[in-house]
């Protein structure tokens, strides 16, 4: 960070007015020259503008988490605050662009504790145990969605089991606000989260809604997190630990370097040669040691941990249990063995390699020249040698074929991957009599594009980047497909459904009247339709969403920023989609600034006729909008489209 200064305070909690530093914020000497305040895990929220060190602390009073604030004077974009949960002496660390002068600071007087929650009330009667896996990047190209070259033997083993969910699509296609909305079962509109970014919590900014390991908390469950479920960090309030898990199941660790119970730590997440994995700074695609091995020890640990206090009578509580992989997420740092799976000469290139015809720019993401060959030193080779081009993908280039196969490579061993160590989760399961009597789930965030269109990693809203794996195994049911769409807003009232019977209320249609509501969902229990309630209806069509922060042409569209929102729609034979202005402080698309508009044909047979899809990534090749025989399919969509995000506006 380059300032010329910057004052680290902390906050009492009475209020404040700049200038001066008003006595409820105290300052402490200055840390060595050179160094720099460092605290990522409790950072809560950043302010862009802060005119003075003041105002910062007035900000830290307001914000009843905060502890300590930063102000950096005369930092690169103007002066800025931060504010973070700290709660005691800063840490520091050696600043990449010395500043100045940092001030530390500590809280005067603590902030008082927050009264103790009150105890949950008893699980209800017949309440199953919950088993949840979540998956990074993870897109439903497994054996079990019909993809032979894949060995994933552990996932489609419990395929076998389980319901199949073949077209499962997400909110949004990346990390943060595809999480926040499946976990919340709230629409990025309604919590205003759709980047990856601090200041996104959903608690801060669009309302205090409950989570999917909040209700079972709340209904008498032990929760158990480990891994990334929610993002971690200040966009989920350091993984929501204030709210979403037990007590005694903390420390939740969003790394992986620890569990529950407390049996690894930092000192053990090593190899055999006493090396740690990085996951960043070096190459993307190359194999080697991950520390996602321990997230299967953890939950074999926590597993009979449980099993055994069950047996000796200690503790009968139900439990929710969430293990979340890290893998197949970039870098592609994964043992040898599995790169071994899929030797070079047999990975295929993606069917369509190149943009759609007559796809809008805004519709595209060009992360190849952005994230990826900023953070990965392979990448970055081949952007200055010009493997990958500035204007990719936006000058009809595409990257070479050796390169395409090395991260197709690279990315489907990162896959069998975390096959194994789900395999492991699952063993556990078995071996302490709680597989069968236990509701699973297994899901991805969002999907991912490995060339497929000249698209990598996700931040579309594509086909490719939308659609997840999906599957539940659930005591009693019946193993099969389900073909009708699902929506990742479906996840919390299912799951709910089946493990206690109970039934969440629908939010109301208006944006603004549902954001006061903690508890409502924007889905739909699929519970009673898998039950084989004759009354149950099916959804026709699947919805989401993602940022930009720039309309482009011929330059890189991913700039960080919420100014446009791309809004799409999937029915049976067709994905339509619309690109709007967008007021992110109100969380609103402005329909009448329509800058570009996309409509792609589907084989609907897999939806007609049952079956599934297959391992068919040839699509959406050709944007049809504008052609005259599809004139009134567009209208029609459009209107379906507007019908879902607009009207929830215009009844204000």
């Amino acid at each position: 960070m380059a300032l010329l200064s910057s004052f680290i305070g902390v906050a009492v909690v009475a209020a404040v007015s700049p200038p001066p530093i008003p006595s409820t914020c105290t300052l402490l000497p200055s840390i060595p020259s050179g160094m720099c305040w460092h605290s990522p895990d409790t950072h809560i929220a950043s302010i862009t503008s802060s005119p003075s060190p003041a105002f910062c602390c007035s900000a830290c009073v307001n914000n009843t988490a905060c502890t300590v604030w930063v102000h950096f004077g005369g930092a690169k974009g103007g002066d800025s605050c931060n504010l973070y949960s700290h709660a005691s002496n800063p840490s520091t660390i050696k600043c990449s662009h010395p500043p100045a002068v940092t001030i530390p600071g500590r809280l005067a007087h603590p902030r008082p504790p927050p009264p103790p929650p009150p105890p949950p009330p008893p699980a209800p009667v017949g309440a199953k145990d919950v088993i949840m896996v979540a998956v990074d990047d993870m897109r439903p190209e497994l054996g079990c969605y019909g993809c032979g070259q894949m060995k994933t033997p552990n996932f489609d083993k419990f395929a076998e089991d389980a319901i199949v969910f073949d077209h499962a699509y997400v909110a949004v296609a990346w990390c943060s606000p595809s999480r926040t909305a499946l976990l919340t079962n709230r629409r990025p509109d309604t919590t205003r989260t759709w980047s990856v970014v601090p200041s996104e919590y959903w608690r801060d900014r669009g309302g205090n809604f409950t989570t999917l390991p909040q209700v079972f908390k709340e209904h008498g469950y032990l929760t158990v997190g480990f891994g990334k479920i929610f993002h971690p960090g200040a966009a989920s309030g350091n993984n929501d630990v204030m709210y979403s898990w037990s007590p005694e199941s903390l420390p939740y660790d969003g790394t992986g370097n620890s569990c529950p119970s407390g049996q690894h730590t930092k000192s053990k997440m090593k190899n055999v040669q006493g090396k740690v994995s990085s996951e960043s700074g070096g190459p993307a695609m190359s194999p080697g040691f991950n520390q996602d091995i321990y997230l299967a020890t953890c939950a074999n640990s926590t597993l009979h941990r449980i099993a055994g206090d069950r047996a000796q009578d200690s503790n009968k509580q139900p439990f929710f249990v969430a293990v979340g992989f890290h893998k197949p997420h970039i870098p592609w740092v994964v043992p040898e063995e599995f790169y071994d799976l899929y030797p070079l000469e047999s990975v295929s290139l993606a069917p369509s390699r190149y943009p759609p015809t007559n796809v809008p720019s805004v519709a595209m993401n060009d992360i190849l020249n952005g994230y990826w060959a900023d953070s990965f030193t392979d990448f970055g080779a081949l952007l200055q040698n010009g493997s990958i081009t500035k204007q990719n993908p936006y000058d009809n280039t595409t990257l070479p074929d050796y390169w395409s196969r090395r991260a197709r490579q690279a990315y489907w061993a990162a896959t069998s991957f975390t096959d194994s160590n789900f395999g492991q989760v699952i063993a556990s399961a078995k071996a302490t009599g709680l597989y069968e009597s236990s509701v699973i789930v297994l899901w991805g965030d969002h999907g991912y594009q490995l060339g497929d269109n000249d698209q990598w990693s996700k931040v579309t809203n594509f086909e490719h980047a939308t659609r997840i794996p999906f599957m539940i195994k659930y005591p009693g049911a019946k193993p099969g497909r389900y073909s009708s769409f699902f929506e990742a807003v479906d996840l919390l009232p299912t799951m709910v459904d089946m493990a206690f019977n109970l039934s969440i209320p629908s939010c109301p249609k208006d944006v603004p009247s549902a954001r006061k509501i903690e508890l409502c969902t924007d889905g739909a229990s699929v519970a009673p339709g898998l039950r084989g309630d004759e009354k149950f209806e099916p959804k026709t069509a699947a919805y989401s969403q993602v940022p930009r922060g720039a309309i482009i042409d011929g330059e890189p569209g991913n700039i960080p920023g919420e100014i446009y929102m791309g809004y799409t729609l999937r029915t049976e034979g067709y994905r339509y989609s619309e690109w709007v202005g967008f007021n992110a402080s109100l969380g609103k698309g402005n329909w009448s600034n329509l800058v570009g508009r996309e409509l792609y044909v589907h084989n609907s047979t897999a939806l007609s006729k049952g079956s599934m899809p297959g391992c068919d990534w040839n699509m959406e090749t050709h944007n049809v909008v504008n052609m005259e025989e599809y004139k009134s399919i567009s209208s029609q969509l459009s209107q379906q489209l507007r019908n879902q995000f607009f009207i929830n506006w215009t009844l204000h």
